[in-house]
């Protein structure tokens, strides 16, 4: 054993030059000594993060001199590498106190009294219940006093907190801290939310808290306040109890950091303890994540010009004033009215009201404004607070606004602006964020700009966490065709290439202004970002094929060749044009703009373009940190690809993951990479937390959630996948504390009613059900695997069904009844053939509609159909029943033989189709009257308005067609207003209408097979 004395001696005696040579060979002969040289060689990072932890115990205790701890401390954190050499981008060094490290030892012993408590009290009081709750969820991860603030106001003043979204229940807590990004509006107030996980004790102690809640008296009653309660009742809380509270927070963080099971690393220490700032996914974009959509957006149809590059847009009367102030001598004028003003604020207000009077430009104005305004809020203390900003941004800003009409700009141009002033700066990279920053705020607050899409919040203290999930974006890309109708098959190719690019690597979108020289698919499989860039760190190679998905790739590459053959060998051809060899470069800042209404739309809050870049950076931090479990459920990514990109990502003994992923997005470092777009942070600490490896004894659960020794002990051993014990881990009674929950729920709806909600804590969001475009691409995809195997295809099958969010079983339920529909013995002609497919292949999938207009329709006909009333869908079936029987594929018309069945078929469809859209040809018996017949027709079924009745061809089969043969066509939205004869009638006939009544019909049939299933499940 080491005498730590010796040490200390020798420190004393040599020189201090010497201290880090000297503690490092002895500190490394102490491990050696302990625990061997294999903690050098083969140690996790767990492993290390324990060991530090133990010898830094040993070491405290045995110091004569504490003036050393902290030479020793630095040493022992730099052996064990637990920080690392400073890069770009940097890596992030923990910060250690001392005094909180000894101090979450004594946690460790008031939390085995705490459990002690709870087990041997019979009947608590409601304070005692919510000082167990503030204590528990303090345990689970809420280490900072803001948030643990605002978690006791819910708890104790809103009615259902807990969020039960899939299996995952979340309280949203909206908070406010200086240092932390705000990504929410709640009541028209900037906030911070932040998604708190319940762990099975968290969720114990709070449903223990609700069936009693309504006897708690919040008088005289705060979070800080329930808690020292709590330790005075506890003799080992004494020295806890005299921290400061932020303190004792942390000291609850470094407890949990050392818990058996869990393995945080050094940034979600950070992030339980408030330090570091990683903004939550809002709960809405997490409920999408687990599948459940919310609505579809509305189509715009744009012409694909649109989104070609353009210049900003200036202003002729503006430009010829000749005796305007110029940009230097205005800046001039500042820099001197700044410098006589002598730091007096209020005298420097005057010049600057006087200047605004002058004949300035636009752009000039508003630095002056932005300036006043400035002062005016007390942002700047001093009137040469100025300086640094003009000397930033000052001439950037003029020269590159010079006659610029800055209230209309749109979208586009506002990020074009923003990305021209970043790349003309590109020296003072953190110092332009902070002053441009701030001035494009200003204008957007004061003349109604809108924001940049490219604008990271973390420079203006918002970020928006809106996550896509990959459901929204394959809906993103099949609704590129139908906004952009008239586009080439090359350019939506383009277009859908770039947004892939966009959504697996997170590029940002003036990135993807590439060459085709810039990307290599035949050799290392990689993309180069080196130009547009706006920072040093955003020159990057990246690898391709790990990050796409299915068979993306190969579509990928065999566009790139497609490219390079274009391209004719030249290296400076665009990669994302809008024609195959000399047409105009996409712009993708133009292209967001329309981007971005199609996912606002699906998602139902506002969602930018550039929220592809966040998502595809949070699923990267999913795959780098998360289990299979939290893979399988959020990102698209199989778990042998997951491991295959954490494999390629984590390399060396000098990597770590979050650096990684620092430098796969272009960030200067780890902050902006958390801060910014990692939006699944508490989810993975949640994650890490919900392993807790600490068995509790039997009456700890059922006295902390309040029920019955006999009720757990009945539901325990009645589960299947336990073998009942005299304890429990949090896992493993995950089920119970869940079922608990339910219970209030339940006991609150039937005893007292829906108009008293108090113990309700829970809101359900109901499983999601296909819609008529889904139940389509999974008919495709049966379509396209033909070829495969039984299990390829089932396996394809059920990852297409899972990523448009639905159960799996759903995929089986849509083909089965496809089948039976399909071979329906009325759904074929005497002659064996089907009247709804071409040929009696194994295809199940119904003839789509070609045309944009015929698009239109189907879009309107399945709004309706989503409308219909559960007892009007049976008459709608009937219609459609009737159509598949009179109608032949090939062929427009749908024929009927008397007036009462075109009665019965009106009936079911007249509210899903206007009047005028029918074109109606008559056959009449050669043996009647054909006025006479017409009259019949007209007379004596539901007829539609506006329609009138053309003759053709005679038929002679009267005891088939009494009054003749009606053929009834469904037009294209054109066709009313063109005049043609009979024959070409077929030209003009539309298939939206059998489509869109082809795939309601499945869905109709899987839904009552789904039902029984759900029935199965229940019993």
């Amino acid at each position: 054993m080491y005498n730590l004395n010796d040490l200390i001696l020798q420190l004393n005696q040599c020189p201090s030059k010497q201290h880090s040579e000297i503690a490092e060979r002895f500190i490394r002969g102490l491990i050696v000594s302990q625990y061997g040289a294999q903690l050098f060689l083969k140690a996790s990072k767990s492993e290390r993060k324990q060991q530090y932890h133990e010898l830094l115990d040993l070491l405290s205790t045995e110091c004569a001199d504490l003036s050393f701890l902290p030479l020793i401390q630095n040493t022992l954190v730099r052996i064990l590498r637990l920080t690392y050499e400073n890069k770009n981008p940097t890596r992030e060094t923990p910060d250690f106190s001392l005094k909180i490290e000894i101090s979450s030892n004594q946690v460790e012993e008031v939390y085995e009294l705490v459990l002690k408590e709870v087990q041997d009290i019979r009947s608590p009081t409601p304070e005692r219940r919510l000082e167990w709750a503030l204590f528990f969820c303090l345990c689970s991860g809420v280490c900072f006093l803001e948030l643990f603030k605002e978690l006791y106001r819910i708890l104790v003043t809103v009615e259902r907190p807990v969020v039960k979204i899939g299996n995952l229940y979340v309280i949203p807590i909206n908070y406010q801290k200086d240092s932390h990004f705000c990504n929410v509006i709640d009541e028209d107030q900037l906030v911070t939310q932040r998604l708190f996980y319940l762990d099975s004790v968290a969720m114990a102690a709070i449903t223990g808290f609700f069936k009693v809640k309504e006897q708690f008296s919040p008088e005289n009653s705060s979070a800080i306040r329930s808690l020292s309660e709590l330790f005075a009742r506890i003799p080992a809380a004494k020295d806890i109890s005299k921290l400061a509270p932020k303190t004792m927070l942390k000291a609850f963080s470094a407890w949990l950091f050392r818990q058996p099971g869990i393995d945080l690393y050094m940034w979600q220490r950070g992030f339980v303890e408030g330090t570091v700032q990683s903004a939550s996914t809002s709960l809405n974009s997490l409920s999408a994540q687990t599948g459940h959509k919310i609505k579809k957006s509305q189509i715009k149809h744009l012409h694909v010009r649109e989104i070609a590059k353009t210049k900003l847009k200036t202003s002729k009367v503006s430009s010829a004033k000749s005796d305007r102030v110029t940009n230097d001598n205005f800046l001039k004028t500042l820099r001197k009215l700044i410098a006589t003003s002598r730091n007096s604020i209020s005298a420097l207000k005057i010049e600057l009201q006087k200047l605004l009077e002058q004949d300035i430009s636009q752009a000039q104005e508003v630095m002056i404004m932005w300036m006043y305004k400035k002062y005016e809020d007390k942002e700047w203390k001093k009137a040469s607070s100025a300086v640094r900003h003009l000397s930033v941004l000052g001439h950037t800003w003029l020269s590159l606004t010079l006659d610029v009409q800055l209230e209309t700009l749109n979208d586009a141009e506002i990020t074009q602006l923003y990305e021209d002033m970043l790349d003309d700066k590109k020296s003072d990279d953190q110092k332009i964020y902070a002053s441009l920053s701030s001035i494009i705020t200003f204008m957007s607050m004061h003349l109604g700009t809108p924001v940049p899409d490219s604008f990271e919040g973390a420079h203006v203290g918002c970020v928006r966490t809106v996550v896509i999930n990959e459901s929204h974006f394959q809906h993103l890309l099949s609704d590129i065709d139908k906004t952009f109708s008239t586009a080439t098959e090359h350019e939506c190719l383009c277009i859908k290439m770039a947004l892939i690019l966009m959504r697996r690597l997170g590029l940002r979108p003036h990135e993807l202004d590439l060459l085709v020289s810039d990307v290599d698919t035949e050799g290392l499989g990689e993309v180069i970002i080196r130009r547009n860039l706006k920072s040093p760190s955003s020159c990057r190679v990246l690898k391709l094929e790990p990050f796409f998905v299915m068979d993306e790739y190969k579509h990928f590459c065999s566009f790139i060749n497609m490219r390079k053959h274009q391209a004719r060998g030249s290296k400076h051809q665009s990669l994302f044009t809008l024609d195959p060899r000399f047409g105009q470069t996409i712009d993708f800042q133009k292209l967001a703009r329309s981007c971005s209404l199609l996912l606002s739309g699906y998602l139902g809050e506002p969602t930018p373009f550039y929220q592809l870049r966040h998502s595809a950076l949070s699923i990267i931090q999913l795959v780098l940190f998360g289990d299979d479990e939290l893979i399988e459920l959020f990102t698209p990514f199989s778990i042998e690809q997951a491991n295959k990109i954490k494999t390629m990502m984590d390399i060396g003994d000098q990597q770590d993951r979050l650096y990684q992923l620092s430098s796969h997005a272009g960030h200067l470092n780890q902050g902006i990479s958390l801060s910014t777009y990692c939006h699944f942070s508490d989810l993975l600490l949640y994650q890490q937390v919900r392993k807790l490896d600490r068995k509790f004894q039997n009456n700890f659960w059922f006295r902390l959630s309040g029920v019955r020794p006999s009720t757990f002990e009945k539901f325990m051993r009645k589960s299947p996948a336990q073998v009942f014990s005299q304890s429990y881990t949090p896992l493993e009674v995950e089920t119970f504390v869940h079922e608990c929950a339910y219970q209030i729920n339940r006991l609150t709806q039937k005893r007292q009613g829906l108009d008293i909600m108090k113990n309700v804590i829970l809101t359900d969001i109901k499983e999601p059900t296909p819609t008529l475009a889904d139940v389509d691409t999974i008919l495709r995809t049966h379509d396209e695997a033909l070829n495969l195997s039984r299990v390829e295809k089932e396996l394809k099958i059920k990852i297409v069904t899972e990523a448009l969010g639905l159960n799996e079983m759903w995929g089986a339920d849509i083909l089965l009844t496809a089948k039976v529909i399909k071979e329906r013995p009325e759904y074929t002609t005497t002659k064996g053939k089907s009247r709804l497919y071409p040929n009696n292949g194994a295809r199940l999938a119904p003839s789509k509609p070609s045309c944009a207009a015929e698009a239109e329709d189907v879009e309107v006909i399945e709004r309706k159909l989503a409308k219909t009333k559960v007892q009007d869908r049976q008459v709608v079936r009937q219609s459609t029943d009737m159509l598949f029987q009179r109608m032949t594929h090939g062929h427009s018309e749908i024929i009927f033989s008397c007036p009462l069945e075109l009665s019965k078929f009106f009936h079911g469809i007249r509210e899903l189709i206007p009047n005028g859209r029918w074109f109606v040809v008559l056959n009449p018996n050669r043996n009647k009257e054909s006025t006479d017949q017409v009259d019949i027709w007209t007379s004596q079924s539901n007829w539609p308005k506006d329609t009138e009745i053309v003759e053709d061809s005679f038929v002679s089969d009267e005891r088939r067609y009494p009054h003749g043969r009606l053929n009834l066509h469904f037009q294209h939205p054109y066709a009313n207003k063109m005049t043609f004869s009979v024959s070409e009638v077929g030209k003009h006939s539309s298939n939206a209408l059998k489509y869109v009544l082809h795939l309601y019909a499945i869905l109709l049939g899987a839904q009552k097979r789904y039902q029984k299933f759900e029935k199965v499940n229940c019993i």
